[in-house]
């Protein structure tokens, strides 16, 4: 090898080093360039057990409870206790997304999502989800908690009730 080299390579193994030493647990460090298309909910379920986010007790859902979803399963995943994961064959817009995240329970829903698909879990799983899977973005879904879900009163206006406009603004059935 040429003298004049083996500083240069030095330098470089040094630098090796000391990413691998700021990149935390090598076990667990997945690292992705950009937004990650999966193929199934299978391979979502394993990506997580690799990236040392197991999803306890995944259940497959045949056909998909999810309007235009291919894949789907539900399970535990880190503090999350509801945890559902849908893959789509194409690219899913926010507005989907948003769409099919409404919540009037205890707590708001977060989604992960992908280039074709999103996992919805509580907002810091969700996160995590995000940085390990490779995914776009983490979306906040509509909430509206049980409190505020309860019955209008007479006086509330009829078009302020939500429950009596479709999403297009039509009358519910």
């Amino acid at each position: 090898m040429q003298e004049f080299m083996k500083p240069a390579l030095l330098a470089l193994a040094v630098a090796g080093m000391a990413v691998t030493a700021c990149s935390g647990s090598p076990h667990h460090a997945v690292s992705h360039a950009g937004p990650v298309r999966y193929s199934s909910a299978q391979q979502m379920v394993a990506a997580l057990g690799k990236a040392g986010m197991p999803c306890a007790g995944a259940e497959y859902s045949s056909p998909p409870v999810v309007s235009g979803a291919t894949s789907e399963a539900s399970c535990t995943l880190g503090s999350s206790d509801h945890v559902l994961i849908d893959v789509f064959s194409g690219n899913i817009t926010n507005a989907t997304v948003v769409a099919n995240s409404q919540s009037t329970g205890t707590e708001q829903i977060f989604s992960a999502v992908g280039l074709n698909w999103w996992v919805q879990a509580n907002q810091p799983d969700a996160q995590q989800i995000r940085k390990k899977l490779g995914g776009r973005a983490v979306i906040a879904g509509p909430w509206i908690p049980p409190a505020a879900a309860a019955q209008p009163s007479a006086d509330t206006p009829w078009h302020a009730v939500p429950s009596l406009m479709t999403p297009d603004g039509r009358m519910a059935p």
